[in-house]
């Protein structure tokens, strides 16, 4: 089960919407399976299908749009600015199954690197704290609440509470959306060949 959250409310934070299409044609990712339950804080839970899989950055994207055709949400916008040394930033996740918890921290290296089993990834350092279950969660700038980067990683020698968190730069993340949505929407466009 993912879980699925924004922390400081719909009415703090902008609400833009997005509706997703009535159908869509994919296949899933490769080693994608199955389907999942996003659960939002006020226990609404949508059935959701993996729609692309970036297996080197580890971000993969669900959607719920043939749970819910027409259905608006709302969304948190990703950074499109540099980020900086010291910006507050929040991770929300699900660690060890605790649902919608959030640590706070700053960024400790914009543009940090994972040197560990040859990685050689682009990542954003936070000293937030990042346990099993934050995976996949948004890291929230608090300057202006948008998506910082999204987390992939703690790194530690210790076997738990202290280390290294990292996350996806947000410009990766949207990167990959803005391709999976430009292709998928191309294939709902497709105009079948006369023979």
């Amino acid at each position: 089960t993912f879980t699925v959250r924004t922390p400081l409310g719909p009415q703090r934070l902008p609400s833009p919407s997005y509706t997703p299409p009535a159908t869509w044609n994919y296949e899933d990712g490769m080693d994608a399976e199955g389907t999942y339950t996003l659960i939002a804080k006020d226990g609404t839970r949508s059935v959701a299908e993996i729609v692309a899989v970036d297996p080197e950055n580890d971000l993969a994207i669900l959607s719920i749009a043939k749970a819910a055709p027409g259905k608006k949400f709302s969304f948190i916008e990703f950074e499109r600015s540099p980020l900086r040394y010291a910006d507050s930033v929040v991770a929300i996740g699900a660690p060890f199954g605790f649902n919608f918890s959030v640590t706070d921290g700053i960024i400790s290296n914009p543009s940090g690197t994972n040197n560990q089993g040859g990685d050689k990834r682009v990542l954003v350092q936070t000293s937030a704290m990042i346990h099993p279950g934050n995976s996949g969660g948004p890291l929230i700038l608090l300057r202006n609440h948008k998506v910082a980067g999204v987390v992939v990683e703690n790194f530690s020698r210790a076997p738990f509470g202290i280390g290294i968190g990292f996350a996806v730069p947000a410009s990766v993340a949207k990167k990959f959306l803005d391709d999976t949505l430009r292709k998928l929407d191309a294939e709902r466009n497709r105009v079948p060949a006369t023979q």
